[in-house]
């Protein structure tokens, strides 16, 4: 395993590209030629198109593929143990980075976000949702001042959610996660408004796509590629 203090970062921006249905979107080539400039992140199934620039990739225990090892650094995160989760799930995956989800406390439970993005604490607490639970934190603590995602959209409809890929394909994965349970979605939307607050006290631009199928707070700008 990798030291998250070992990390050399020399770019200062970062887009992050998820699931969600708005992936679809934009033009590969054109993420291709941005990363000249900026740190590529990749979540789960994301890394297949992408996988030639992505500099970190991320994955939990849900809708597991393996993930075939290029230039990132593979980062887990995950309520299992480590050694459980690859007799089960993840068999000989390879981990740069791994963190155990061991506090229920959820997101929207802190007043102060300081102790969240702890870099000693980051993976730690609860989400709901891997962008919560891992990814945010790590990339905050990389030191980024900008951050744009793509794919991650949320829904305004409770106990649904949508991917770039086709919902058969997703139920034919490793541990394929369960429809989010009631509240979720609006709680997810809820946390992204606390987010952008949280980022802007510390400086952090953050922006998402702008797309129909972005369900984000709305104080968080949306912009084109």
């Amino acid at each position: 395993m990798l030291k998250f203090e070992d990390l050399k970062i020399k770019k200062n921006k970062c887009i992050i590209l998820a699931c969600g249905p708005s992936l679809k979107e934009i033009d590969p080539n054109k993420i291709k030629k941005m990363s000249e400039e900026y740190l590529i992140v990749t979540i789960k199934q994301s890394y297949f198109q992408f996988q030639d620039v992505s500099d970190f990739h991320f994955f939990n225990c849900n809708n597991f593929i393996k993930y075939k090892r290029n230039k990132a650094k593979i980062i887990c995160c995950s309520s299992v143990p480590l050694e459980y989760g690859k007799k089960t799930i993840w068999g000989d995956q390879e981990i740069d980075f791994f963190y155990q989800i061991t506090n229920p406390k959820k997101f929207s439970e802190f007043n102060n976000l300081d102790n969240y993005f702890n870099k000693s604490n980051f993976g730690s607490f609860k989400g709901p949702g891997i962008m919560f639970e891992i990814v945010m934190p790590f990339v905050y603590n990389l030191g980024v001042k900008e951050i744009i995602t793509i794919g991650w959209d949320s829904h305004d409809k409770e106990g649904y959610f949508e991917h770039f890929y086709d919902e058969e394909k997703r139920k034919k994965m490793k541990n394929p996660a369960n429809l989010p349970y009631n509240g979720e979605n609006t709680e997810s939307i809820k946390n992204s408004k606390k987010l952008k607050s949280y980022f802007n006290k510390h400086k952090v631009n953050l922006k998402c796509l702008k797309s129909e199928k972005c369900f984000l707070d709305n104080s968080i700008e949306r912009c084109t590629i």
